[in-house]
């Protein structure tokens, strides 16, 4: 995974009885739900410590092995930890690790969240994608088509990226075909592109 994607998060985060203070609310017939995910890592680090933890220290957030130990707890809760990875850092550096290490082309989904919001982050991301990404022939008879799904705001106020930016920064480069297969409604619009070896849909 490019980015730890809200879609995870908020689904192993998310207690069984309610939210515990995220902001949920609907605009028309789009509902959302916004969730602290710097907290929720806390909450699973810490437990019921995590309030007294926290206030103790100088500086609110974790360190980067304890994001790491974090995450690596999200995906057991997910039961899914042999299946995928989260990956964070530099994209370009990401993108060498794996070509040093013969791991490219060996990712069938790849999920990103809130990537796309500054057009000079494209080329990497792009870049790192079509790495990651397995090839169609990778897994031939079963019909699945590998894909990488970009969630993001169509807009980014006072930023330079924005979904159409970017859909035509990949257009461009004809790597992939890209399009866009959900939208919300409302104010604050959002979108999910999806991404595919050119020509495998």
């Amino acid at each position: 995974l490019v980015t730890i994607p809200n879609v995870l998060a908020n689904t192993a985060f998310s207690p069984e009885d309610g939210v515990m203070g995220d902001s949920v609310h609907a605009e028309g017939d789009t509902e959302s739900c916004e969730i602290d995910f710097d907290f929720r890592r806390t909450q699973v680090l810490f437990g019921a410590d995590t309030d007294r933890i926290i206030g103790e220290r100088e500086t609110p957030e974790l360190t980067s092995e304890e994001a790491c130990e974090a995450d690596s707890r999200l995906l057991e809760r997910l039961e899914i930890k042999d299946r995928c990875e989260f990956v964070a850092g530099d994209w370009a550096r990401i993108e060498q690790e794996m070509r040093a290490q013969g791991r490219d082309h060996s990712f069938s989904l790849i999920l990103s969240s809130e990537t796309i919001y500054d057009v000079d982050s494209y080329a990497k991301l792009h870049d790192l994608l079509s790495c990651a990404l397995a090839k169609p022939d990778s897994q031939p008879g079963s019909g699945y088509v590998p894909m990488a799904l970009v969630a993001a705001k169509s807009i980014y106020f006072g930023l330079s990226g924005s979904v159409l930016s970017f859909q035509q920064y990949v257009e461009r480069r004809g790597v992939f075909d890209i399009s866009s297969i959900w939208q919300s409604g409302g104010s604050m619009s959002r979108e999910i592109l999806r991404l595919t070896w050119s020509g495998s849909c």
